[in-house]
């Protein structure tokens, strides 16, 4: 029922590559607890986030705008949908499309419903994610059958998602990236017209990536940002990190002379006000090869980017984590962002490979901690 795959205009496959529930006292990580059983109510509700990655072309091999797909047993019948219609074409390729869904009272009253979500992958259906809800009756006491685990998002590419729905945790509101090279005072690069959101508790980080020289300041809508991390033993990478920002401005990046850079940007909510980025590390190398980092995270699901920086006669596909941004500028830089959940306090990897063997390269992560 609903939407066929077919209807959606212009369509762009993906697999699901984040999705957190809430039950309006705990949140759930079902990709990081397959299968997990939670309970609800039978007369109250649960919400559902998740993200689709998009392919880097669409069905019709273009990228044009178009739409993408998922489907669902949510109501007890399969329901297929096109994102965000069968012909409102906004989406784009390599892009992280958040979408939020809330289920109702179930009809049948108390028992266990078991429900799968899917998309579409290269023209075939793809298992996504499943879990079981304990539909109990209004007066039980609610538990649970697995540790809760807070929220946390990602998106990338040069287009935005938005989130509507409230939840606990780190929601992403908006990527965007651009790449550029300055020759002359005051050696600026511009990412215009940036929305941060209007969600609570947010938090705006930049990534460069540049060759020549590194990053003097940043300031969004004239307000400072703070650097978090640099690393520039061969090639510069940086995040700049701003608390609370608000609206809509441009990202204006200073450099202390001459460069090629890429400039990307992500905006959350729902992140620590007091110490948003408690963790954060560096990595290079001496000889020729691909980027990798790691780092040790504090908090349990807290979201991990990283962001790689390699001569320009490379290029870097195959992240380990999920791909936010990647730029080739042939002959300057190649800079890069991925991001990834930890749902435990521990060691986290992001690694990306480098064509022709590699180069010379620097890479830097942090750690993004949820509020409350």
């Amino acid at each position: 029922m609903g939407d066929a795959p077919s209807t959606c205009n212009n369509r762009y496959d993906g697999r699901i590559t984040y999705f957190i529930i809430s039950n309006g006292t705990r949140t759930f990580n079902a990709i990081a607890n397959p299968g997990v059983t939670f309970d609800v109510k039978a007369n109250s509700y649960y919400n559902v986030t998740f993200v689709i990655h998009t392919a880097n072309a669409s069905s019709n091999n273009n990228t044009d705008p178009g739409t993408t797909w998922y489907n669902t047993d949510i109501n007890d019948f399969g329901q297929g949908v096109c994102v965000p219609s069968r012909t409102n074409t906004s989406i784009g390729p390599n892009q992280n499309v958040i979408i939020n869904r809330t289920h109702l009272t179930d009809p049948r009253g108390t028992g266990t419903q078991y429900v799968h979500w899917g998309t579409w992958e290269n023209g075939m259906p793809v298992g996504g994610v499943s879990y079981h809800v304990n539909w109990i009756a209004p007066t039980s006491t609610t538990t649970s059958t697995t540790t809760p685990t807070s929220t946390t998002t990602a998106t990338t590419s040069t287009t935005s998602t938005t989130s509507t729905t409230a939840m606990t945790g780190v929601i992403l509101s908006n990527v965007q990236s651009t790449s550029g090279t300055v020759s002359l005072p005051p050696y600026q690069v511009t990412l215009p017209s940036f929305d941060v959101g209007t969600g609570s508790d947010r938090l705006l980080v930049v990534g460069v990536s540049a060759n020549n020289n590194n990053v003097l300041s940043i300031a969004f809508g004239g307000v400072q940002l703070t650097r978090a991390v640099s690393s520039f033993n061969n090639n510069d990478a940086e995040f700049w990190n701003l608390v609370n920002p608000t609206g809509t401005g441009d990202i204006v990046v200073t450099f202390a002379g001459p460069t090629a850079a890429v400039v990307g940007a992500y905006s959350f909510s729902g992140v620590s006000q007091s110490s948003p980025i408690p963790t954060a590390a560096t990595n290079s190398n001496t000889a020729a090869g691909s980027p990798s980092v790691s780092i040790s995270t504090q908090y349990p699901n807290s979201w991990v980017l990283d962001l790689p920086s390699i001569y320009g006669g490379v290029t870097l596909g195959s992240p380990s984590c999920t791909q936010q941004w990647d730029a080739n500028m042939p002959g300057a830089i190649t800079g890069a962002s991925s991001s990834t959940i930890a749902g435990s306090p521990g060691q986290v990897s992001c690694g990306w490979t480098a064509s022709n063997g590699g180069d010379l390269w620097d890479d830097v992560a942090i750690e993004l901690a949820a509020s409350g």
